[in-house]
C-alpha cells in the first residue's frame, strides 16, 4: 500500500492515521468525506488538530503532534524534545498535563491540558557538555573546600 502524509504531519501506510485517527484523504470526485472524529471519552467532535472542546484539551490516547522549533522532530506532551539534545532534555514546547504534581487530575484527567507556555530555546550538545563541565568543576571545588575546613 502506498504511504501518505496526514494533515497532522504523520507519515502513514494504513487507511487511518496512527497519531490522530484521521482517514486517508481520497481524491476521487464525489467521494464521501470520512465521519468526523469524536473523543472516545465524551463523544465530542474533535477539531482538525484533535482538540476536544468538552475536555478542554487533547484526549490522552493521542500522541503529541507538535514539532520542535529547532529540529522539527515530534515533541513530548511535557514539551520536551528528546531528539535534538540527547544529553540534556530541552523543553522548547508548550507543556500539557493530565494530572498535577500531586497526582490530582486536571479537569477530567483524560485530556492533555495546557499547563505552561514553551520553555525556551534548546541547547546543542557542545553547550550541554560545557555546562556539565562547569558543574563538575564547582562540585570538585566545593568538595575540596569542605575537606580543607575539616
Amino acid at each position: 500500500m502506498k504511504s501518505w502524509t496526514c494533515r497532522c504531519g504523520t507519515r502513514n501506510v494504513q487507511e487511518e492515521c496512527e497519531t490522530c485517527g484521521a482517514g486517508k484523504p481520497h481524491r476521487k470526485a464525489g467521494a464521501i468525506a470520512p465521519p468526523p472524529r469524536r473523543c472516545a471519552y465524551d463523544g465530542t467532535q474533535l477539531d482538525a488538530h484533535g482538540w476536544c472542546l468538552a475536555g478542554n484539551g487533547y484526549p490522552d490516547y493521542m500522541r503529541c503532534s507538535f514539532a520542535c522549533s529547532h529540529c522539527r522532530e515530534r515533541l513530548q506532551w511535557s514539551g520536551a524534545c528528546y531528539h535534538c539534545t540527547p544529553i540534556v532534555h530541552a523543553y522548547p514546547g508548550t507543556r500539557y498535563d493530565t494530572h498535577d504534581d500531586d497526582g490530582r487530575p486536571i479537569g477530567d484527567g483524560q485530556h492533555w491540558v495546557k499547563t505552561a507556555e514553551a520553555g525556551g530555546p534548546t541547547i546543542n550538545d557542545a553547550e550541554a557538555h560545557a555546562a556539565i563541565a562547569k558543574i563538575q568543576v564547582l562540585l570538585v571545588q566545593s568538595s575540596l573546600s569542605q575537606r580543607l575546613a575539616l
